[in-house]
Order: structure tokens, then sequence, then C-alpha cells
């Protein structure tokens, strides 16, 4: 793909999606799995199939969640909110009024 974004050259697609399939079943011949899984078995982590799928069905959405939710009130003005996105890592935040996630409605 970045060999495709520096050309920007459409009659390379084919050739880098058949080149990327080879690729991908030689390496699936040579060696099974992923590349990181191997890495951490030279590293002496041995991370079993069923260990992993048992972990990921074990997770629920209370494990992962961000408890500190950052919020912009619906009465907010430009400045606010361009500070409030200055202030803080996050790109995206939901829109609340007293305390009640905003639904936008679009103009008919």
């Amino acid at each position: 793909m970045i060999i495709f974004e520096i050309t920007t050259d459409f009659n390379l697609v084919l050739p880098l999606m058949i080149g990327s399939v080879v690729a991908y079943s030689v390496a699936e011949i040579v060696a099974k799995g992923s590349i990181y899984s191997r890495i951490l078995a030279w590293r002496g982590i041995r991370l079993a199939e069923t260990t992993v799928a048992r972990i990921l069905t074990e997770l629920t959405a209370d494990d992962v969640m961000q408890r500190r939710v950052e919020t912009l009130a619906s009465q907010m003005t430009l400045d606010e909110m361009v500070q409030a996105f200055s202030r803080s890592h996050h790109r995206g935040f939901p829109v609340v009024d007293d305390g009640k996630l905003v639904r936008y409605r679009y103009p008919d």
C-alpha cells in the first residue's frame, strides 16, 4: 500500500495484491502463525490458541471500557470546545445536556 500511495499508479494494484498473496502463502507454508506469536515464543512466552480464545471470550465491556468519560455541554461556545480539545488526547466527545446524551437532529 505504501508503494501505491507513493506512486499513485493504479496499474500497480493488481501486482501488489498478487505479491501480497504469494508472500502470505509462502510465510504460512514456512511457519504457521503470526509474527507476533513467533516473537513471543522466541522470548519464552507460549500462548496456546485455547488460552487466547478463553481470555477473549471472558472479556466484558466493563473490562475494557474507559471509566472517565470526557463530555461537552450542549451550550458550550466554540472557544470552550477548542480548549476542551486542546486539553484532551481524545478527538471525539459525547455531547450532554443536564447529564443526558444529546441526540443530533438533522434540519428538515
